[in-house]
């Protein structure tokens, strides 16, 4: 077995228990994340398939966490960042303390609600992780198109196949200057590890992480 997944927390953040759809991939990268990055950790989940686990109490995910709007996700890296650089500043929160600030937001609410408050995120260079989970569709709304549904396919509004490409969403991220950019798939969770650790573990600045995200049920 690889060293890298030798070496995670035995320590689980998010738990058992939550209602995802069972083999559901978005709960396997929830996993991850709270292996990476701990409880030191504050996460804004926009409206998505994810909220599912954390907004039905006793919420499953073991850290602060804000339920946003689909469209403003990247505005809770953008604010508890700043909240934490003014608390610090005024000697209220440990200078030498680190909390990890992410955003958690499925290909929708990244690539096409939410496009203009992630883009201003990323223009900023505002201090934190922003994780897109990647199942190619609105899943928890019905599986209609996104931006990121591949051409050709099906999904409930495009009966025929999309006729449109996908939305090539890291590289335009990559076209941010952003410090760091990475894709990953649940399926390589030692990649996806070692990726996080290194956005973690880098200075302050917007880090995007595309994640691959299969939807057992919406893929059919």
């Amino acid at each position: 077995m690889n060293d890298l997944i030798c070496s995670m927390p035995r320590e689980e953040v998010f738990h058992s228990g939550h209602p995802l759809c069972p083999g559901c991939a978005g709960g396997v990268m929830m996993r991850w994340i709270g292996k990476a990055l701990g409880k030191e950790t504050v996460a804004t989940i926009s409206a998505s398939c994810i909220t599912i686990s954390t907004s039905v109490h006793p919420t499953s995910l073991e850290m602060p966490c804000l339920y946003i709007s689909m469209a403003s996700s990247p505005g809770g890296i953008t604010g508890v960042s700043a909240a934490l650089r003014v608390l610090k500043r005024k000697n209220r929160f440990p200078s030498d303390r680190k909390v990890n600030v992410i955003a958690v937001a499925g290909d929708g609410s990244t690539g096409d609600i939410g496009m203009a408050s992630l883009s201003g995120a990323a223009e900023r260079n505002d201090d934190g992780i922003y994780f897109c989970f990647d199942n190619e569709a609105y899943m928890n709304t019905g599986i209609q198109r996104s931006g990121a549904t591949p051409q050709n396919c099906w999904t409930t509004s495009t009966l025929d196949g999309k006729k449109e490409r996908k939305k090539d969403l890291p590289l335009i991220m990559a076209a941010h200057h952003i410090p760091y950019v990475a894709t990953a798939s649940i399926a390589f969770p030692d990649d996806f590890f070692k990726k996080m650790i290194h956005a973690r573990d880098m200075g302050p600045g917007f880090k995007y992480i595309h994640v691959y995200s299969p939807c057992p049920a919406g893929y059919r």
